[in-house]
């Protein structure tokens, strides 16, 4: 059953006739949404940063343990990578690669975004490993330099080429002991 417009009341009639109050209420909801989207891409920045803040700590926190356990510097620095690049990922992943219509990126602000936060936390895993790798540097070059002394000093401890090391020890504890006993068999062959 149908109603006939006739027999609408006039107070149903004021309301479906666009009026000064529905405009008022118009334009504030407007503003309201507005403000709602504003506050929303606001906590998502704030989020967004948090989340990369915490990752690239944990990326270097990563990299010091894992050093600290005997890990590589390149291992130590890969494994603070793996978790400082979660915010980049995610920034990639949300900026919605379209797989079915040829590889559309609806947002490539999102990625580029995204693959300068890579870069970043690759900077930040090479440089929180790189006082450690200079330290490693320094001491293969001064064990180099301790070998090249000990060689130096090797040549000028055997005086004879002939005769190893380990004969002359011998022929030295021989000596040593044999004249310790010397007074013992002089004794011995007195009687």
């Amino acid at each position: 059953m149908l109603i006939d417009t006739d027999e609408l009341t006039p107070y149903q009639q004021q309301d479906s006739e666009p009026s000064s109050i529905a405009r008022e209420y118009q334009d504030y909801l407007d503003r309201l949404e507005k403000d709602y989207l504003s506050a929303c891409a606001t906590f998502a920045l704030i989020r967004n940063f948090l989340l990369t803040l915490t990752a690239n700590s944990a990326n270097i926190s990563l990299c010091f343990l894992a050093i600290d356990f005997g890990l590589g510097a390149m291992s130590a620095g890969l494994l603070g990578f793996s978790i400082g690049s979660i915010p980049a990922m995610i920034d990639i992943g949300e900026a919605g690669i379209d797989l079915a219509s040829n590889y559309k990126i609806r947002d490539i602000s999102r990625v580029v975004f995204g693959c300068s936060k890579l870069v970043a936390s690759a900077g930040i895993s090479w440089n929180s490993t790189k006082e450690y790798r200079q330290l490693m540097d320094n001491a293969k070059e001064s064990i180099q330099a301790f070998e090249v002394e000990v060689k130096k000093y090797e040549v000028k401890v055997q005086p004879t080429d002939g005769i190893s090391l380990t004969f002359q020890f011998q022929v030295v504890i021989g000596t040593s002991i044999f004249l310790a006993a010397l007074p013992f068999f002089l004794k011995f062959f007195r009687r």
